[in-house]
Formats: structure tokens, C-alpha cells, sequence
């Protein structure tokens, strides 16, 4: 069936909109999570297009950018995460669905994004696939065990004997971290509240320096995580003689949690605060994960993910921390027609989503 695509007003199409995706795309796209993830991100209102059936102007299909300003060696590109592309069961096939994407991107390139990227499903691969686009890296999901709890009860029926086997793989576990020792440079500590000037400051000292990121600015933390509609996080924040030199962001889902974040100073590049050495840049992040591992299981929670890039410097020593390789999926970088592709590294985690 032809559609007919539009871009869409995000005041006049609000309540269509939100209709629309609570219905085909989840529950959970409420009118908050629209007013949070449409109108208030600090990068800028989200640009949407929708496919409408011109029998009746229905809503039948919606895509989504959302701004994100990405810091690129010593520069700043008007970046954009693709995401909430939905389409009615009723015209699910491959059609529509390219013929949404291919005006999304186009879209995007009209309203002067220069740089883009998107974690497809499966089916939304296929749609890449038929507009000639490959994806350009692989998402792979770190995980580390912290308890045995779950999985010893599903399998053993006795609730004594479960406790008891639960208790030996739990120690077994436990002991295989105990030679994972902080360097004690930094101070770390729950961090509560929003977050502040530091923040900023951080970000704007380690710049590009751990790869092509998103701009981590007081601003965007505390809306893209603080502020979140569904999702609470917990931030683990480590300082050195009182200044900031890294963060730890991490999220809970069943019985597990997950790591979102991730962030402090290169090793290459010190922070240049004079709280901040060189041996603090080492070992600070090490230190925030050691930290989060330890928090974590101290509150229960069976395992630890952690997605991050699969050409990340950081695997090994994730690696080293416990860690192993699971599932993985594509990842798409998405440049304008003027903007060359940025070189070096990205630094893209779950907490870099859309939402």
C-alpha cells in the first residue's frame, strides 16, 4: 500500500504521535517519555517524519533523530541517534519500511546533521541492507557474574540445598575478584543529586581524548540520566584531592545491572586540573569499575553487562576485570553528503541510545 510521508510537527502531532508509538512501538512511549526525549533534550528538539495512509491521513509509520553534539577530536559535529522507527502491523513489509527510512535520512541530511548512528534490530538490518548500507562496527555485550542465586534455583528444587549451593558458588565467585585491588588514588562515592559544573569541566578536559563521544555536559547528564522518565541510575563518582576525574553510571534490569557509562581521563592524556595526575589517569577508571563491581554485588545483583564497541581499546581490560564476550549486535555510522567521516575511535555505550 502507497503512504504518504511527512515531516512531522512535534506540537500539532503530539498526541497522534504518542498514540502511535505506545501502541506499535511500546507501551512504555508515554506522553512523558515524549516530552522528555522529543522536547527537552539539551542538544536540541528530536526531528520526526511519519508515514500517513492517504486514505485517511492516519499515522502508520514514524522515525526519529535526536541531536547529540559529538566531540571529534578538537572540534564539535552536529550529531543525531536514530531511533523509535515503528511501523503498523498492518504495513509491515519491506516497502514501507525503506521508503520511511531512505526520507529519514534524508531528512537528516537537510536539517544539517553531519554525522549519525543507530543500533538496528535484526529487521530494521534488513532495512539498511536494501538501501546499500553496512554496518560499520559490532555491539558486543561484556558480562561478568557476580552471584549464582537465580541460576542455582531455577535448577535445583530443594530451597536448603539451593541456599547452601548458592552460598559455595557465591564465595567461589567472590574469591575470584579478591585480587582485584583499587590504587586507592581516588576517592569514590555514590554520587546524589544532579550534577554540577564539574561535570562539565571533566567533559571538556578529556574532550576526544578517549574517542569520538558524545559531549558529557552537566546539562546532558542530568537530563539523559538524572532525569530519566522510567530508568533510575546510580552514578559511582571518583575524585582526586576533591576534583572530579571520573564517573560510573550503571542502570538495573531483572536481576541484573548494567553499565551505561563510563568516563574519565585518558591515559594519554591527563586531566589537566592540577588535582588530576598523570598515575590518577591510569588507574581511575579501573578503579570506578572495581568499585561498581563491588557495589553491585553487594546489593544482590546476579551479573553485570556492560555494551561497548567491539574495536574498543577497553575489552581487555574489561577482560582482565572478569568479563567475557557475549551476544553482539551491528552498529551504523551515518555521515551527511559534506562531512567526512571523523578518524580515530568512538566511544559509544548503552547510555549513548536514544533513550
Amino acid at each position: 500500500m502507497t503512504t504518504v510521508i511527512r515531516a512531522a510537527d512535534l506540537q500539532r502531532d503530539r498526541n497522534l504521535l504518542i498514540e502511535f508509538l505506545g501502541s506499535c512501538l511500546n507501551p512504555a512511549a508515554d506522553a512523558q517519555r515524549f516530552d522528555w526525549l522529543y522536547l527537552h533534550n539539551p542538544h536540541g528538539p528530536a526531528q520526526c517524519w511519519v508515514s500517513t495512509d492517504p486514505a485517511n491521513g492516519k499515522i502508520v509509520g514514524a522515525s526519529a533523530v535526536f541531536p547529540r553534539r559529538i566531540l571529534c577530536g578538537e572540534g564539535v559535529m552536529r550529531g543525531c541517534v536514530l531511533g523509535d522507527f515503528c511501523i503498523h502491523p498492518d504495513h509491515r513489509s519491506l516497502g514501507p519500511a525503506v521508503q520511511l527510512q531512505r526520507a529519514t535520512l534524508a531528512g537528516m541530511q537537510e536539517a544539517g546533521f553531519e554525522i549519525g548512528y543507530d543500533f538496528p534490530s535484526a529487521s530494521m538490518l534488513g532495512v539498511y541492507h536494501r538501501l546499500g548500507i553496512r554496518p560499520r562496527d559490532l555491539f558486543v555485550r561484556m558480562a561478568k557474574p557476580l552471584r549464582a542465586n537465580r541460576r542455582i534455583g531455577a535448577r535445583v528444587k530443594s530451597r536448603i540445598a539451593a541456599r547452601g549451593a548458592s552460598a559455595v558458588a557465591n564465595a567461589v565467585l567472590s574469591s575470584r575478584d579478591v585480587l582485584l585491588r583499587p590504587s586507592d588514588i581516588a576517592e569514590i562515592e555514590l554520587h546524589e543529586g544532579p550534577c554540577g559544573r564539574e561535570f562539565t569541566d571533566l567533559a571538556e578536559r578529556v574532550g576526544a581524548s578517549l574517542g569520538n563521544c558524545i559531549e558529557r555536559s552537566a546539562d546532558y547528564l542530568n537530563w539523559r540520566f538524572m532525569k530519566h522518565p522510567r530508568q533510575h541510575y546510580e552514578m559511582l563518582a571518583a575524585r582526586v584531592e576533591g576534583s572530579l576525574a571520573g564517573y560510573l553510571i550503571s542502570g538495573s534490569e531483572e536481576t541484573g545491572a548494567r553499565i551505561v557509562d563510563w568516563f574519565g581521563a585518558a591515559p594519554d592524556r591527563p586531566a589537566k586540573a592540577g588535582a588530576a595526575n598523570g598515575r590518577a589517569a591510569e588507574n581511575v577508571r579501573r578503579d570506578l569499575m572495581i568499585a561498581a563491581i563491588n557495589h553491585l554485588r553487594e546489593a544482590d545483583f546476579e551479573t553485570i553487562s556492560f555494551p561497548l564497541l567491539a574495536s574498543s581499546p577497553w575489552l581487555r581490560e574489561l577482560e582482565s576485570l572478569g568479563f567475557r564476550a557475549r551476544e553482539s549486535r551491528p552498529v551504523m555510522m551515518l555521515e551527511g553528503p559534506h562531512a567526512a567521516s571523523p578518524a580515530g575511535s568512538w566511544l559509544l555505550f548503552d547510555g549513548d541510545r536514544e533513550s
